[in-house]
This record gives structure tokens, sequence and C-alpha cells, in this order.
């Protein structure tokens, strides 16, 4: 019979009740906290028992756990499980928007919120739940109880149809009978509930039954061979469901489970001295990325050194790193095990694994790809061609129980391919319908939803950039002609403005095509055109003068230059559209719409032959630098022409959470950081240059230390930042917008974070 994972823990509680089960430390002056199986399972009774005193039992129990993660953790989440009902974890550190849509779409009735974070859940979620007992401060956690008035009978629908769809709870894959299939729907049978990241649509609500994560736990504790001895790293948040393969593999073989804050994650100095220096972890399930942070040198002389105490190290999560990067991380007599694991959050949670043979690291003949490996137990991974055969040999596609979404792009595609033949409509009402299936197939809107209205807006329903460019293609594609100034219609104006440009672009003939969106792009080039020559005449102003103090470059190619002495009225009239020579301290800045990537800067003249000097120039790749995911941010050039401290640097986020600050000329990296979520925000430097300031998905403006990354403080908005923010030369106040709708202007130089 196969048992549910607090029935496993119950067994190792009652096989070692005296050994340390957890260990909480927060890496300051503090001693770490402990408690010993039988403390853990003490803990976890005494909710249970509170549980199931205050919650109103129905088909089944769902419950919310607002909280971080901490020494009480897994007495919480056992205690959950042997009500019996799911869990759900919470992060207070999300946006309350997609908190709330999640809790109200999964149709929590109880949430249990951490004692120290109630204040915060009574701010960002009072509207949607009642305090309903303190009698649970006593385990550190309060009960909160949704609002009758609050229930959505819509949400309601969804929730009855989500809970009996097979395709939102998840079921690994492999083939079962009938009845099998209907134990997943049966009372008490989901072990927790999550949300996918939203990557490629509609964040996803997957019910996980204990039938799922069971194998995998079991299978796992196996292959890493975990032993009471072990002390297993808890590095993946709770949103995540590696944590709960961390958590269960510790707990179901007497071994011991280290929980540290989050921002120590971020530190990886404090994280690898509290890993391998003063706990001697043996096991560490990680994505690269974390281990990246280290540091190559950290990595050799810490975490893969000849006497670390790190004994598996399974990565996953992201894209596996070459063999000839984990040969560069591994010391010489290192003998950590590694290895591959493979999965998506469909199928909860690791779907296969690859041992990394030891003879790799010895010698330089494998330096092929690392394979993904063999299945899971209770998994079946196939690969299917083109034609969805399944293929032993050769190229294809990898089907992990669930339909690929490039698969849909296919059908989508070939959908298209066969109209093309069609492709000059004829009539404006079917133009009409097809524009409004690609408006709701890119804003991944329900098919069935009601009609789109001609005054929607493509980015305020849920669209960005990069979707628009997509339909951009896509609405080409279908007319089979080009359409100009679509994309500038798209980002700023209606559906209905999009539809009307359309027609008398593609269908009224070119005559037409002098429309007033043209006319304000040329006037709008036109304006720029004469900031343009009057930003070269002032580059082309004498150099006598004494040097600025700070020149950046940002996004859009605009130039902030801090104190520059002004000219004189006879010095700037002696320099008019005649004027042909310069010293060499003149920098020259070049731009134009179709050069995709600046490589490299360098400062230049103007010689007497320019036609001779343009057919010289040519871009070269100088240095790069990894940031490990997609760079959606455009990087900002800071240039100090202080003779004191001369510096040139660049400062660029992405979508890692990594912010770096790289050396202009040697493309060394100064310092990096991690924030705690996405960076599309383009950075800006303050007024005096001592600040860097960027935006975050998290809803939080930084504002980092250029010398050091450190953060020096943060403004909180209620919704993600992905603007760009600017900097007010004469002021020194930031500007920058929030999705939470509003524009804010920011003093950075007062201690309050006053707006």
């Amino acid at each position: 019979m196969l048992r549910i994972p607090n029935e496993i823990f119950q067994i190792a509680a009652r096989l070692h009740p005296e050994r340390r089960a957890v260990c909480f430390d927060e890496c300051n002056s503090e001693a770490p906290v402990t408690y010993t199986y039988k403390a853990v399972i003490t803990l976890a009774d005494e909710l249970t028992a509170l549980l199931r005193k205050h919650c109103e039992f129905g088909e089944s129990l769902e419950i919310g756990l607002y909280c971080y993660p901490g020494i009480n953790l897994p007495s919480w989440i056992i205690g959950i499980l042997q009500v019996p009902a799911a869990y759900s974890p919470i992060d207070p550190d999300a946006l309350p928007s997609l908190s709330a849509y999640f809790m109200k779409k999964c149709n929590f009735q109880y949430v249990l919120v951490e004692k120290d974070k109630m204040d915060k859940f009574t701010v960002t979620h009072g509207h949607l739940f009642t305090l309903n007992s303190l009698e649970m401060h006593s385990v550190g956690l309060i009960l909160f109880q949704r609002k009758n008035s609050d229930v959505d009978i819509n949400l309601m629908i969804e929730y009855v149809k989500d809970k009996q769809s097979p395709e939102v709870t998840n079921q690994q894959h492999v083939p079962k009978p009938f009845q099998e299939l209907l134990d997943v729907r049966e009372k008490h049978s989901i072990a927790y509930i999550l949300h996918t990241s939203g990557t490629t649509g509609l964040p996803k609500i997957v019910r996980v039954p204990h039938k799922c994560i069971v194998p995998n736990i079991l299978h796992l504790r196996d292959i890493f061979q975990i032993t009471p001895d072990d002390i297993v790293f808890m590095a993946s948040p709770l949103t995540f469901d590696p944590s709960v393969v961390e958590l269960f593999i510790a707990l179901t073989s007497g071994a011991s489970l280290l929980i540290v804050p989050h921002l120590i994650k971020m530190l990886p100095q404090k994280l690898s001295k509290a890993l391998f220096h003063q706990h001697r972890v043996s096991v560490l399930q990680a994505t690269p990325t974390l281990i990246r942070r280290f540091g190559i040198q950290c990595i050799q002389s810490k975490v893969l050194s000849a006497d670390t105490s790190l004994r598996i190290l399974a990565l996953g999560g992201e894209a596996f790193p070459g063999v000839n990067v984990l040969r560069s991380w591994k010391e010489k007599g290192n003998k950590t095990h590694i290895f591959n694991i493979y999965g998506i959050t469909e199928v909860s949670c690791w779907a296969t694994y690859y041992k990394i043979p030891e003879e790799v690291f010895s010698s330089h003949q494998f330096d092929s790809l690392v394979p993904l490996g063999a299945p899971l137990s209770g998994t079946v991974v196939e690969v299917k061609d083109t034609n969805g055969f399944t293929v032993l040999e050769g190229d294809g596609q990898v089907y992990l129980g669930k339909i690929d979404v490039s698969e849909l792009n296919t059908i989508y595609s070939n959908y298209l391919s066969s109209r093309r033949n069609d492709a000059k409509l004829s009539e404006k009402e079917e133009l009409w319908q097809r524009l409004q299936c690609l408006w709701k197939s890119h804003l991944n809107l329900p098919d069935d939803s009601s009609s789109i209205t001609k005054e929607a807006l493509f980015l305020q329903s849920g669209g960005d950039s990069l979707k628009a460019l997509q339909f951009h293609e896509e609405v080409e594609f279908m007319l089979g002609k080009t359409v100009p100034g679509l994309l500038e219609i798209l980002l700023s104006r209606s559906v209905g403005d999009v539809y009307e440009h359309i027609l008398r672009t593609a269908f009224l003939g070119d005559d037409v095509k002098g429309s007033c969106t043209n006319a304000l792009k040329r006037k709008n080039y036109e304006n720029e055109s004469e900031d343009t020559r009057a930003k070269q005449k002032q580059e082309r102003l004498s150099a006598e003068v004494d040097p600025v103090g700070l020149i950046a470059v940002r996004r859009g190619n605009r130039s902030l230059s801090i104190g520059e002495p002004l000219k004189n009225q006879s010095e700037t009239e002696q320099v008019g559209d005649n004027a042909t020579q310069t010293t060499q301290h003149d920098v020259t800045i070049a731009s134009n719409e179709n050069i995709a990537e600046v490589d490299s800067v360098r400062k230049t003249s103007l010689q007497e032959n320019p036609r001779k000097t343009f057919e010289n120039l040519a871009l070269s790749i100088r240095w790069k630098s990894d940031l490990q995911k997609c760079v959606d941010a455009s990087p900002l050039v800071v240039i100090s022409t202080s003779d004191n401290y001369p510096s040139s640097f660049v400062y660029i986020g992405s979508h890692s959470h990594i912010i770096q600050a790289i050396d202009l000329h040697s493309g060394e990296v100064k310092w990096e950081i991690s924030l705690a979520d996405r960076i599309e925000s383009s950075a800006c430097v303050s007024k005096c240059g001592n600040f860097i300031i960027v935006g975050c998905y998290n809803g939080l403006v930084y504002v980092l230390r250029s010398s050091n990354g450190q953060v020096h403080w943060t403004f909180s908005t209620e919704d993600a930042v992905k603007s760009s923010p600017t900097v007010d030369p004469s002021t020194g106040l930031i500007f920058i917008g929030s999705h939470d709708h509003h524009v804010y202007a920011l003093d950075i130089y007062v201690s309050s974070n006053e707006c």
C-alpha cells in the first residue's frame, strides 16, 4: 500500500525521536534553532488538533499557508497533512494581486498565517478573509477564514470544473485503469497545490495527489542513498515543488533539514559559509544559477573542493551546465556525485535523472551534452517525431504526459499557412473576426469569452512588447503583406484603431498609407532629428573647458551629462554648422535603430575625409557577460571623467534576477547581485553618480550603491515595476512608473523613502 508523506515521516520519527530533524539558521549573531523529530511531531499533532476543532470539513479541505520558511515549517506542513488536508504555500513577498487571484481561483476557505505576518496579510487580503481563531498562536500561526460575502459564483463554478478536470489535477502520466484515475478525485487525495510560473500563458493551478509525489520522494531517496547522517539543504522556495522533495527526502530518512532565510540565499559568501563550513551540508538540490552565484573560486575551494562535505549535488530547474563547465568547477580529488534531474511542475516533481560518470571529469574526450537520463519511478518518457510516432533514435520531441505548447504553435502555424492563399481578405467582418481570434490568442483569453470591444487596449489587456511583436508578425503573415505603422498603433491605441489601420493600409492601396499615424511618426522623427542635431553641435564644442564629472548613456540612446560647466555665449557662437575640427577629447556617439547591439565604444575624432572614416568603421565583439536568462533591459553606460577617479561601467539586469556592473573596457564584472524577482527595467544613475536605480517584478524600486551593488534602500509599489526610471538632472528626483497605474517621483536622498 502506498503511504502518504506524513505517514512515512511518522515512521522515521518513531525510529529517531531524539535525532535532529530541522535546523533554522538566520546566519547572524544568534545561535541556530534546532528541533528533534519528537519536537516536530509534537507541534504537528497540536496544529492538527486545532485545525480539526476550528475548520468545517466539506468534500475536501485545502488550506493556504502564508509564511516564510522557518523552524516550524515542517511541523506546519505535516500538521496540515495529518488533518487530512492539502496545503498550498503562499509567498508573502509575491504580488498581492497574484496571491489574491490564486486564493480566489483555488477557493480557499481557510488560510494559516504566520503570526509575524498577520498585519501584512490583513492589509493586503483583509477584504477576502477574516480572523477565525487566535488559539493557534501557540503553534506560531493565526487562522483566517474566507468571508462568505466575497465568494464569487463564477469562480466557484471554475473551481468545480478545475477539480473535475484531469488536465488540472496532477496525475502521473503512466496509463492507469479508470478506477485508479478516480482515486485522484476522492476525498483527501491531494497533498499540495501550486501554480505554474505563467511562462507559457496564465499561471495554471496544479493539484498534486499523494500518489504522484510519493514515488518521487522514495525513488530519489534511494538514488541519493540518504541516511540519518545526512544534512539536506532546503534550497528551493516553498512555491517551487522541489521544496517538497527536499523536505521529505530528509524527514523520511531520519536526516536533518537545514533552512535559512531567503535573503541569505541571495548572499553567496554568507550562504557558502553556512552550508559548507558551519553545517557541513551533504545533499544539495539546486538550480545551476544558485551554484554559479558562488563564483568559480568559491565553487572550487568550498562547494566542490577535495574535502567538501557535499556528497550529492543534484542540478535541475534550468539548462544543465556543459561537461567542460562541471570539470572546471571540481577541484582535483573531489568525490561529489553530480546528478542531472529534469521535470516540470505539471508532473511533480522530477521526471528523469542522470548521474554524471566519474570518468567524464578525468577525460576531455567526454564533451558532449549531458543526457536527461532514465525516468523516475512511475514516469514514462517518450520521444516522438513530427507525425506523433515514437522514435528510438534520432531527433524528436520529449513528451511527459501533457500536450506540448510548441505543438500548439505548430498546429496554429499550419492553420495560418492553409489560409494564406486567401490572404487578401475581401470582407471587413472576416478581418474583424480573425483579428479577435489573434487578440484572444496572444493575450491568453479564453476562446469562449465575449467578443472584444473596439475600445480594448493591447497593453492594458495583458499584452507586452514581445507579444505585440508576435501579434504584428502574425497579422502580416495572415494578410500576406506588410502593414507599416501597425506596431505603433497596437502599442498606443485601441483594437478598433488597429482594425481601421489595417483596412486603410492593406486594402485601400498605397496612396492611403500616409495616415495621421505616419504623420505623427514623421513629426516625432523630425523633432528627434532637431534634438540630435542640437546634441551633435553641443558635442562638437571645444574641449578646452574642464571635463564633465559624469556622462551616462542609457535606453533610447539618451545621454546625461552632470557637472558640465556652462559655455559662454562667445564660445557657443564660434561653433556653427561649418565647424569641422575637434580635439581628440571629443566623444562621438552614433545611433542607428537598425543596429541591435553595440559591442565596443571608444574615443574618436572627426577626420578630414569623413567618407573614408565611415568606410573603415566596423563592429567587433570586445567582451561578453553571461546574465543566465533573457535580457530585456537596455544597458546603462556610466563614464566618469574625473581625473581623480576615472572609470567606465555598464549596468545591466536580466530575467534571472541578476544585475551586473561590468567594466566597459575589460568586460570584468565589478559586482553582481541578485534581486528578489525578474528585472526588465533599464537602470538609471543618480544625479550624484553614487547610486543605480532599477525596477523589479516584485513591485520594488531598488536604489543600489554604484560602488559595490549594496541595497541603499527600496521603495515599494503595489505591482510589478517594468518601466525604466529616469532622473531629473536639476532636482535629482527619480521618476518611475509601476503596473499599479501610478507614476512616482522619488527623493532618494531622504531617509524615509519619500515620494
